[in-house]
C-alpha cells in the first residue's frame, strides 16, 4: 500500500496530485456568464404563384392518384406554405 502511495507518474507528481491538482484549478474558475442572442425569427420564404398558375395547379392535383409519389413534395410544399402564412401573421401581429 505504501509503495502505492509514493509511486510517481512519469512528471513527478503523484497519481493523486495529477487528478485533484486540476479539480482545484477548475474550481477557482468563474463561472462564465450567461450569453444569449437572440436572433429575429425569420418566416419561410415561399413564391407568389399567380391565379392563373394555381388554376392550373389545382386542376392538374385532381387528376393525380393519390397514391402518387409526387404527393410527398406537393404536402411538404403545402406545410411550408402554412407555415409562411402563420409565421407572416404572427409577424405583423408583433408589431403593432
Amino acid at each position: 500500500m505504501q509503495q502505492q502511495l509514493k509511486q510517481r507518474t512519469k512528471s513527478g507528481r503523484s497519481p493523486l496530485a495529477s487528478i485533484l491538482l486540476p479539480m482545484c484549478l477548475a474550481g477557482c474558475m468563474t463561472a462564465p456568464s450567461e450569453i444569449r442572442v437572440v436572433a429575429p425569427a425569420a418566416c419561410p420564404q415561399v413564391r407568389d404563384i399567380s391565379q392563373a398558375d394555381q388554376a392550373r395547379i389545382a386542376a392538374e392535383l385532381t387528376s393525380l392518384d393519390r397514391a402518387s409519389a409526387l404527393w410527398i413534395p406537393i404536402e411538404d410544399d403545402l406545410k411550408l406554405r402554412d407555415q409562411a402564412r402563420t409565421c407572416r401573421a404572427g409577424s405583423k401581429e408583433g408589431r403593432r
